[in-house]
């Protein structure tokens, strides 16, 4: 990060590194903290993290990994957030990479962690993205009548260190793969024009730089409502 904010600085402006580990809760709130304490204006808000196919792992507070960090972990620190976006009263954007796995993804209210299965590695990411778009569509409907627009996408299939539990071969992942897959720079593109042109779509779902077309699943405005109460519940929002 700070070799990253190096770079940056030669660009002109101002890059700060701030600590935030999507998989703590905890992490999560003190980050928010320190943004609301330092007077932080925030007007674009990326919510990026990504854990792919890992082996089954749990959050500190007991999630499984990519449910909680994927999903969990970005609807608190935008609930975190979201009083003072409000309160600047300028234009502002939230936009949530998802993924194209969200098409076989599936909510699952009363097994949101897949505890009651056996494990899946695919299906708790694709749940996770589907979640992502969810997500998006509940917050969309909260934030009507504000200058707060909101997104998800999917980046395309992008070559990074994302996919690291399932690409162990360095051939394989730097010369076969990366002949049909996106470099991090393409994949970057469509959040980059999310969070600068693109203007707040019905679809709530963009890819390649242009409205996409989101899963029958996450136009499900119950579903979405569900989803939020129960996520709420979970990170203990109201505390």
């Amino acid at each position: 990060a700070e070799e990253a904010r190096r770079s940056l600085l030669g660009e002109g402006g101002k890059v700060e590194v701030r600590l935030l580990d999507l998989s703590s809760l905890q992490s999560v709130r003190d980050f928010a903290a320190g943004l609301v304490k330092d007077n932080i204006k925030v007007h674009i808000l990326i919510n990026n993290a990504g854990v792919f196919m890992c082996p089954y792992m749990e959050t500190q507070e007991g999630f499984e990994m990519q449910m909680g960090t994927n999903h969990l972990g970005h609807f608190l620190l935008t609930n975190l957030l979201l009083p003072q976006m409000k309160q600047h009263g300028e234009p502002a954007r939230i936009i949530n990479v998802s993924s194209t796995a969200c098409l076989g993804g599936k909510i699952d209210l009363d097994d949101l962690f897949q505890k009651k299965k056996p494990y899946d590695a695919l299906q708790s990411y694709s749940n996770s993205k589907l979640a992502n778009v969810l997500f998006t569509r509940r917050l969309a409907h909260l934030l009507r009548g504000t200058k707060i627009q909101v997104f998800a996408l999917h980046p395309g299939s992008v070559v990074s260190s994302a996919t690291r539990h399932v690409m162990s071969s360095t051939f394989f992942k730097d010369y076969v793969i990366s002949l049909a897959l996106k470099t991090t720079l393409e994949g970057a593109q469509t959040t980059v024009y999310c969070a600068t042109e693109a203007q707040q779509h019905s679809e709530m779902y963009f890819s390649d730089c242009a409205v996409g077309w989101a899963p029958d699943a996450s136009k499900d405005e119950r579903l979405a409502e569900d989803l939020w109460k129960l996520s709420a519940q979970l990170v203990k929002l109201d505390e």
